[in-house]
């Protein structure tokens, strides 16, 4: 598991490590501690089979693991903090991997996505 801060040059080679196309569509989801310890709606910064990038208020922990839901259908996607980046106000940009990659579809059902 790679776990780092996201500056720009790491996310630069983040970008070319990429696994699959990425969806920058902003995207409802609701976080939570796979504990059910806290909660949090909000939306993805970004989005691909392997995980999101979304902005959290709630303060995690690199290899802390979380569930990404799907408010729409309720589907859920275990994954763990794998980066930690930029604040904006009080939130922070979080990196989140999936346990298990995702279908391509499965937050593109509600919007097609503006892919790079």
């Amino acid at each position: 598991m790679l776990a780092v801060m996201l500056d720009e040059p790491v996310r630069t080679k983040l970008a070319e490590r990429r696994r699959s196309r990425r969806s920058s569509r902003c995207v409802d989801v609701t976080i939570c501690e796979a504990g059910g310890a806290w909660q949090e709606q909000t939306c993805t910064l970004s989005w691909n089979e392997q995980g999101i990038l979304a902005a959290l208020g709630t303060k995690v922990k690199i290899g802390e693991l979380v569930l990404v839901r799907d408010p729409e259908n309720c589907v859920e996607r275990e994954g763990r903090v794998v980066g930690l980046g930029r604040g904006y106000g009080r939130r922070r940009e979080v990196a989140i991997e999936f346990t298990e990659p995702a279908p391509e579809s499965w937050l593109d059902h509600r919007h097609s996505g503006a892919y790079s």
